[in-house]
């Protein structure tokens, strides 16, 4: 339900979501779905959370390929630098992101 809420611009949903999503003690699918929800809802500050949010090793990559998605002209730079902290699927999808620009 928050998910949907934040899709329509629910302010307190989206906090519910983002709260989610920095949690590292949240469950690392929870926090992925949460990030999904988020980037549907494309609040105006979405680039600059997805950053933040890349800080973390564990949500790098939901964060990279939200950034891909809105087309942030330091994503590539970004997912160069941090390659070798990607997991393997997140290396595909950084790769997906790389060539899709």
């Amino acid at each position: 339900m928050r998910e949907l809420g934040a899709l329509f611009g629910d302010g307190l949903a989206l906090e519910q979501l983002r709260q989610i999503a920095l949690d590292a003690s949240a469950s690392g699918e929870s926090r992925r779905a949460a990030v999904r929800a988020i980037i549907e809802g494309r609040p105006d500050d979405l680039a600059a959370f997805l950053k933040r949010l890349a800080a973390d090793r564990n949500m790098l990559g939901a964060a990279a390929r939200g950034l891909g998605v809105l087309g942030d002209s330091d994503t590539p730079k970004m997912l160069l630098d941090r390659w070798s902290q990607l997991s393997p699927e997140d290396q595909r999808g950084a790769v997906e992101t790389l060539v899709s620009r």
